[in-house]
This record gives C-alpha cells, structure tokens and sequence, in this order.
C-alpha cells in the first residue's frame, strides 16, 4: 500500500508529524511519499 501525501505549495508538515508518519507507516508496510519531493 502506498500513501502519497500531496504537500500544498511545497510546504512540508511538522517534522515530528513526517518522523512519526513514516515510521509508523514502515512498521505497517506502508510507504509514504510526498508530492513535489526531489
């Protein structure tokens, strides 16, 4: 399964937000990427 996350106007979340987000998401076999990400 695999989350994209469209960031508006290239603004990121909170980086506590981003941490826990994707950790908690490899745990669950979940990749989470984000739009607009290089």
């Amino acid at each position: 399964m695999r989350i994209l996350l469209d960031v508006m106007g290239g603004d990121l979340p909170p980086c506590e937000l981003v941490r826990g987000g994707i950790a908690a998401g490899h745990q669950s076999g979940v990749d989470i990427l984000f739009a607009g990400d290089p």
